[in-house]
């Protein structure tokens, strides 16, 4: 979620609902039994300030430049900012996730996949009748053996290793959208990768980080200084909604 946050320590409030139902019976007398489905709240610290700061020689390196680093920096430092809060979000997975597949000697293979699936089936939570609530997030080193074994994009061909996606991307695995990404965590030349539920994790932040600029001189040469700095926080909400996988540091 975004928000319009001041400052380090301003608390976002999230509210998450219970994903399954109980049956009870009707009495004879036509009694009912009340469903306790009441929404928990989540407190979300905002505890983070992060800056990404880059000092420029205004003569030669911006105004010879092939490409000026003023037009890059907003988007560069944008991105680099996004990687940090991914990172943080998923630097939580090792630290509160519970819920285990592979043993990290190896590849994720199709066994793991549908064993975190089914993990997640049988807490009732609904991946089989609405995947596009959840997420495959994993180490780029998995895109390879994944693709080899054949589980190329069920999204678009309906079968595995068939149609025009055999040469494009891996977006979805079981109708389940999938990333790849370097902000994975690890340790010990294990990835953790994971399957979550969107409610696994939550982030806050600004709605626009503040982008500042000013001039300055660096050993008597005149410099462009370029800064960038937002405000956010990231908190694990319900630890049961997500499967870690692990996989072997190639």
């Amino acid at each position: 979620m975004t928000g319009d946050y001041k400052g380090v320590g301003d608390i976002a409030h999230i509210a998450v609902q219970a994903t399954a139902y109980t049956v009870n019976d009707v009495g004879s007398d036509g009694a009912l039994t009340t469903q306790d489905n009441i929404l928990t709240d989540v407190s979300l610290t905002v505890d983070k300030k992060k800056d990404v700061t880059l000092e420029v020689l205004e003569l030669p390196t911006n105004v010879q430049a092939f490409q000026t680093r003023f037009k890059d920096f907003p988007d560069n430092a944008g991105q680099a900012l996004r990687e940090k809060i991914e990172s943080d979000i998923l630097n939580l997975v090792r630290a509160d996730i519970t819920q285990t597949q592979g043993d990290g000697l190896g590849n994720i293979g199709e066994d793991e996949l549908l064993a975190a699936i089914m993990t997640l089936a049988q807490a009732k939570l609904p991946i089989l009748k609405n995947p596009s609530e959840f997420t495959f997030a994993f180490q780029p080193e998995q895109f390879p053996p994944l693709k080899k074994s054949g589980m190329i994009d069920f999204n678009r061909t309906g079968q595995a290793g068939n149609g025009g996606a055999a040469s494009m991307g891996l977006p979805a695995l079981y109708n389940i959208p999938t990333v790849f990404t370097n902000q994975v965590e690890s340790s010990s030349s294990v990835h953790y990768n994971v399957l979550l539920h969107r409610d696994a994790f939550a982030w806050a932040a600004q709605k626009m980080p503040t982008f500042l600029t000013a001039s300055g001189l660096a050993n008597a040469k005149l410099t462009r200084i370029l800064h960038m700095h937002t405000l956010y926080g990231v908190k694990t909400v319900v630890a049961a909604r997500a499967v870690i996988l692990k996989s072997k540091d190639a």
